[in-house]
């Protein structure tokens, strides 16, 4: 009978405190392929709007691949006002790919 109560207000301590702490920070990995990303301006007007979105911590841009990397705290960052960004600028873009999540 000691044993079940003293794991019960085990249990019950743990969940109090999971339940009490803040949210996890994740970060993610997101890329994204921008078909038209081929000058070094259209480069710069990306990575201006970036800077501007709430949540990147860090992208890079490699005309190369005409991709962008970012970098993103996934408490944060919204895929909406990404995606809003985009298109305000008329950008065409295929859908960011999530490529890790680190804790």
């Amino acid at each position: 009978m000691r044993t079940i109560c003293l794991t019960l207000i085990t249990t019950s301590i743990i969940a109090f405190y999971s339940s009490s702490s803040p949210e996890l920070n994740y970060m993610a990995k997101i890329s994204v392929f921008i078909p038209g990303l081929n000058n070094s301006d259209f480069m710069q007007n990306i990575s201006q709007e970036m800077s501007e979105l709430n949540g990147v911590e860090y992208h890079s841009i490699n005309l190369d691949t005409k991709t962008l990397e970012m970098i993103v705290d996934y408490n944060i960052f919204s895929v909406n006002d990404f995606k809003n960004s985009f298109d305000k600028w008329g950008w065409a873009f295929e859908d960011p790919v999530v490529e890790d999540v680190y804790h």
